[in-house]
């Protein structure tokens, strides 16, 4: 299965799929090889790829830390 199709049956944004296959990586160690094996594949292709599409949860947490420094140094360079 296509990790493309798996985000689209889930219907979760692909840093919350991450997410919930880590869950279950770290739940149930004693899962079949072949299993956990495909779901290491995907979780490699969301990190890699996917979370950092336009509009992902990682993007836009990054633009708000950014928006937040840039912030400080505004304020910290008109109090001086």
């Amino acid at each position: 299965m296509q990790v493309y199709t798996l985000i689209e049956l889930i219907d979760q944004p692909p840093f919350d799929l991450w997410r919930i296959l880590n869950i279950f990586l770290k739940l149930y160690p004693e899962m079949p090889t072949k299993l956990n094996n495909q779901f290491r594949e995907i979780e490699i292709r969301i990190i890699c790829e996917l979370a950092w599409k336009r509009g992902s949860s990682v993007i836009k947490i990054l633009d708000y830390m950014r928006k937040q420094q840039v912030h400080e140094e505004e304020k910290e360079q008109s109090s001086v």
